[in-house]
C-alpha cells in the first residue's frame, strides 16, 4: 500500500482514505510525501501520532506555512527541526 500512497497517478479520493489508515504509519508517511496530497490530509497527517509521518510533512517543499509553524512546535526534535529548515528555505525563496 505505501506504493499507492507515493505514487503521483494515484487519485485524491484514495490518498484520503490512506492517509487514514490506522495501522499503517509507512502507509501515512506516503502519503504526507506525495505531490497530489490535498492541504486537509496534510493537516491531519501534521497531527499524525507517528513522528515519521510529521517530519514527512515537514520535508514537503510545498507544506502549507501554517503547518510548518505548528510544527516548528512538535514536540519532537527532529521535526522541529526540520520544520525550522523548511521555512527557513521558504524565507529565502521569498527574499529573492
Amino acid at each position: 500500500m505505501s506504493s499507492v500512497a507515493l505514487n503521483k497517478k494515484t487519485p485524491v479520493s484514495v490518498l484520503e482514505k490512506l492517509g487514514q489508515d490506522d495501522e499503517e504509519s509507512l502507509v501515512r508517511k506516503g502519503v504526507a510525501a506525495n505531490p497530489n496530497t490535498p492541504v486537509d490530509v496534510l493537516q491531519q497527517l501534521a497531527e499524525d501520532e507517528n513522528s515519521n509521518v510529521r517530519y514527512t510533512v515537514a520535508m514537503k517543499g510545498d507544506a502549507p506555512l501554517p503547518l510548518l509553524k505548528m510544527l516548528v512546535k512538535d514536540k519532537d526534535k527532529m521535526v522541529k527541526k526540520r520544520a525550522r529548515k523548511a521555512l527557513l528555505i521558504l524565507e529565502y525563496q521569498a527574499a529573492e
